[in-house]
């Protein structure tokens, strides 16, 4: 496996979080929003705005700036790696009536 930076990653690649490489405020911040030592990481979009869009552990996916992934470190997979789904709801839509209050 490869050490690179999140930011070198192209979009539909995966890699392990192995070091963060920031000031102990970002770094704090970054390990609360899920990018832990041993996360696997995939990049959804590269955008124009200077932002990549990058799914965590397989359900979560946020928005981080190209500074700051350029302070993440990552094993690269060379394989695509496709995350299964981890159960995670969104919202109310499908919740059946049991949710209801009358």
């Amino acid at each position: 496996m490869a050490k690179v930076s999140l930011r070198a990653l192209n979009e539909r690649e995966s890699g392990i979080v192995v070091k963060i490489d920031a000031e102990p405020q970002l770094r704090r911040h970054l390990t609360e929003m899920g990018f832990d030592p041993g996360s696997i990481i995939t990049v959804i979009n590269k955008g124009m705005a200077g932002l990549m869009v990058v799914q965590i552990k397989g359900c979560c996916r946020v928005a981080v700036s190209r500074e700051m992934a350029g302070q993440i470190y990552v094993d690269k997979l060379e394989e695509e790696f496709r995350p299964g789904p981890c159960g995670h709801r969104r919202g109310r839509r499908g919740m059946g009536r049991r949710h209801r209050w009358w």
